[in-house]
């Protein structure tokens, strides 16, 4: 009997070779990608990107939560964002919103968060302002440290 040994053999498959040689292209991909973004900032004169981080604070009654992340990926462009559930929170009326065995709160604060260059930031800031009723919209100059 005939054994075609690299088919019968699990260990002399080709998928894991498969599978590295995407790893490494994926490696060098993500090396080229970040040569090719430094040389970019090098060839205009900037140091490695500033940028401005805005957060804005609401919270889950508001029912801003899906416009304003409509409005920053499809309007405005912004490379991401990150919104953060708080646990418990208070504002300027005083009352707690928390979060109990009992009773799932359905008020919790929310946190959305990005950085964008500082022209870009400040139209994402007036469309956020447009789009939704947020508590509060915060902004400062960040670097953003290369890796």
């Amino acid at each position: 009997m005939v054994y075609n040994w690299p088919r019968c053999h699990p260990s002399r498959s080709r998928e894991p070779l498969l599978l590295q040689l995407f790893a490494i292209a994926g490696a060098l991909g993500a090396v080229a990608r970040f040569w090719l973004s430094s040389g970019v900032y090098r060839l205009l004169g900037r140091a490695f990107p500033w940028g401005t981080l805005v957060r804005v604070y609401f919270t889950e009654a508001s029912g801003a939560r899906k416009p304003l992340l409509h409005c920053l990926h499809d309007e405005t462009g912004i490379g991401g964002a990150t919104v953060t559930r708080g646990v418990a929170g208070f504002g300027t009326r005083g009352r707690v919103r928390d979060r109990t065995l009992l009773m799932l709160a359905t008020d919790l604060p929310l946190v959305l968060e990005f950085f964008e260059e500082p022209a870009r930031a400040c139209v994402a800031i007036e469309r956020i302002k447009a789009v939704a009723q947020v508590s509060h919209v915060i902004s400062w100059p960040v670097q953003v440290e290369p890796l």
